[in-house]
């Protein structure tokens, strides 16, 4: 029985039974982790919050123009199998191809782009197990924003499912290899307060 919501005390429960109780326990953050239910603190924080709401804005306008697929938030498991960990990215991304993958309550099968927020608590599993995992999954693109350190990657799957850091285009901007056209300058990321409004809708624009 889990005990303590640290990441390190966890209860026994199918996928099956975690999906059907999507809310089952308030003011911690969870994950299916292969057969146990992992319980981490919520410590994002405004930082976080902001940036992600940011982000979900700047890709729903983006892929609203070209139809591209939907976008998903945490809190919407992406399952793999029973013995893989079922993470909840901080946002993922499915193509319309791909869009027979979403079921009710999660994705069953890999996205095809994932943002992660690193914060102090989660800064680990980000950088480590779920860079692993995502690579293994075959997630053809994953984004790893620090704020804290003011830091943006975006590694991409090659052909021999291997992530590969996507180097700044010409003028110095992020840009997926995934979702194609979709680049932004790394430095609005760290303004305060954040482009909103208008301002996104230049961006938009700005991306050609």
């Amino acid at each position: 029985m889990m005990t303590d919501p640290t990441g390190t005390m966890s209860e026994e429960m199918s996928f099956d039974e975690y999906v059907r109780r999507a809310d089952w326990l308030e003011g911690v953050r969870t994950e299916w982790v292969a057969g146990k239910v992992v319980a981490y603190p919520m410590s994002t924080g405004r930082v976080h919050a902001e940036l992600l709401g940011f982000l979900h804005v700047l890709f729903m306008f983006f892929m609203a123009k070209h139809r591209k697929g939907r976008i998903y938030l945490s809190d919407f498991p992406m399952y793999i199998d029973d013995s893989q960990p079922a993470r909840e990215p901080d946002l993922m991304i499915v193509f319309e191809e791909n869009l027979e993958r979403v079921q009710p309550t999660y994705l069953r099968g890999a996205a095809d782009l994932i943002v992660e927020i690193v914060s102090v608590e989660s800064a680990s599993r980000d950088r480590g197990d779920k860079f692993i995992e995502y690579e293994r999954f075959g997630v053809p693109e994953y984004w790893l924003i620090d704020p804290i350190r003011r830091e943006a990657h975006i590694y991409g799957l090659t052909a021999d499912g291997v992530y590969r850091e996507r180097r700044l285009d010409e003028a110095g901007w992020l840009n997926s290899g995934a979702l194609a056209g979709f680049r932004v300058d790394p430095s609005v990321l760290w303004r305060d307060p954040l482009p909103f409004g208008g301002d996104i809708l230049a961006l938009i624009e700005a991306m050609g």
